[in-house]
């Protein structure tokens, strides 16, 4: 019959391959996210990163508070390494390491609460997790938000037994920075923090609590620079509506949240098999108050961020949910630590494990060959096709993209232009386009174009060439959302 575990001294008892193993599996996480760092180019979100990055300081914060998108400390971050002239791979690196201070944090919150083999197990999982990897190398503030996170919860796990200002120091200036990264962190950090402290307001956390209202009221005073930014951008009106809560949501989000990637499949056994683990960590909640915390964690925090998405939605995107969704690896580590008091249970929890990393490696295998926009192949494909006289038409999301290498980089050809497409293209000139819906009048002449290069991993980008002499007209703009 599975049974709690024990309580062990924390920082006592350990095997002695468990630091082997630890660092074992820090070291194979960071492989994982230097992988192909400096092969893959510069998406999207990642290129208005970098141009603000590369602006006098005033311009810098008057553009992120402009953009009414993410607080400031990843851009200010960004803005440090661009004063360095640094190559374009170096402005990954934070996001590398704060991915991997976060799997170390995390596995030491599993130690704490849990024991050895719950560290290991959610170590190796968020280690191989696809949607942790991509985030781990991508220029945005998402590493570094969840990393301040589990800083946040770390810290505050510290002060059990034995209170002392530095940790709680350290869990309010976390706190602090999670708001200042990423709205949705700094959220589950006040959240996790209020939930931890009330859970244990009678004994290891008496002094916290009743210092609790004063910590919310700093956090409220030093927030108080950004806050008129957050009330404007709940204000603004939501550039998408609600999205349907319906079975292909939770499908998309449990095989995104588990082994999979942004390929649209159904719920792959790998990730039914992470769930399954996650689940049973909850249902066996009752035997830890740490699980039950964890359990709050996802499911309170997870539930939070859904109903704000439902009242201001935003660009559906799985990525809001991974400050909730980092509870999950904690809780299918309790499960394996509950596991392992048995032989049978433990020999059942180990082949889970093996199918979960089987099919992350499967979606990882794909990740590294191809599952990146590569915009400078884009640029440097048109700078060698292109002759004089010609000039490049693109829609919004492709003149972003492809702009930024071939302007801002310089790698185009000072005797073509790259221009908007506008409600008139006329020829010679090549048509890229991405993420354009178009309707079925300007689809059907873009599609009679000859097609010079499809690019479907880069945001489905197509090249097309239009002829000298011929017109493509398209009164309402090439794309619909443009």
């Amino acid at each position: 019959m599975l049974s709690a575990p024990p309580k062990a001294p924390v920082g006592q008892g350990d095997s002695p391959h468990y630091r082997p193993s630890l660092f074992g599996i820090l070291l194979i996480a960071l492989l994982l996210r230097l992988l192909s760092i400096s092969r893959f180019s510069l998406g999207n979100d990642e290129i208005q990163e970098i141009r603000f990055s590369r602006l006098p300081w005033k311009d810098l914060i008057r553009s992120v508070r402009g953009s009414l998108g993410h607080p400031p400390l990843e851009f200010i971050l960004q803005a440090g390494i661009s004063r360095t002239r640094a190559p374009e791979w170096a402005h990954r690196v934070p996001s590398v390491f704060a991915g991997v201070a976060g799997i170390a944090l995390a596995m030491s919150l599993a130690r704490r609460w849990f024991g050895r083999p719950a560290s290991l197990t959610a170590g190796l999982l968020l280690a191989f997790s696809p949607i942790h990897i991509r985030y781990s190398q991508e220029i945005r503030p998402y590493s570094l938000g969840l990393c301040l996170l589990l800083v946040s919860v770390v810290a505050l796990d510290q002060c059990r037994g034995k209170p002392d200002s530095r940790f709680a120091t350290i869990w309010f200036v976390a706190t602090l920075g999670a708001l200042y990264t990423l709205y949705f962190a700094g959220m589950i950090a006040v959240l996790v923090g209020c939930l931890f402290v009330a859970q244990n307001r009678k004994a290891e956390l008496r002094a916290l609590w009743r210092t609790l209202p004063f910590f919310l009221a700093g956090l409220f005073v030093l927030y108080l620079p950004w806050l008129p930014v957050v009330v404007e951008t709940a204000r603004i009106k939501p550039v998408a509506g609600p999205e349907v809560l319906d079975r292909a949501w939770l499908s998309y989000r449990l095989q995104t949240l588990g082994t999979g990637d942004w390929s649209v499949e159904p719920v792959s056994v790998g990730s039914i098999v992470f769930w399954i683990l996650v689940i049973l960590g909850i249902v066996l909640a009752y035997l830890s108050r740490f699980a039950a915390l964890a359990t709050g964690w996802l499911v309170v925090g997870g539930t939070a961020q859904v109903i704000f998405l439902r009242l201001h939605p935003n660009y559906p995107a799985v990525r809001y949910l991974t400050p909730s969704w980092l509870a999950a690896f904690l809780l299918a580590g309790f499960t394996i630590e509950l596991a392992a008091r048995q032989r049978v249970t433990l020999i059942l929890g180990m082949a889970a494990l093996l199918v979960v990393l089987a099919f992350d490696g499967r979606t990882l295998f794909g990740y590294y060959d191809h599952g990146r926009p590569q915009w400078k192949e884009v640029a440097l494909y048109l700078r060698t096709v292109t002759q004089p006289g010609e000039r490049i038409s693109a829609n919004g999301w492709a003149f972003r993209n492809v702009g930024f290498y071939w302007n801002d980089e310089h790698l185009g050809r000072d005797d073509i232009s790259l221009e908007r497409a506008g409600g008139e293209i006329v020829g010679p000139a090549w048509v890229v386009v991405a993420v354009c819906p178009m309707n079925s009048a300007v689809r059907s002449q873009f599609e009679a174009l000859e097609l010079r290069a499809a690019l479907p991993m880069t945001n489905h980008c197509e090249i097309r060439y239009l002829p000298a002499g011929r017109r493509l007209l398209a009164p309402g703009g090439l794309c619909e959302a443009e």
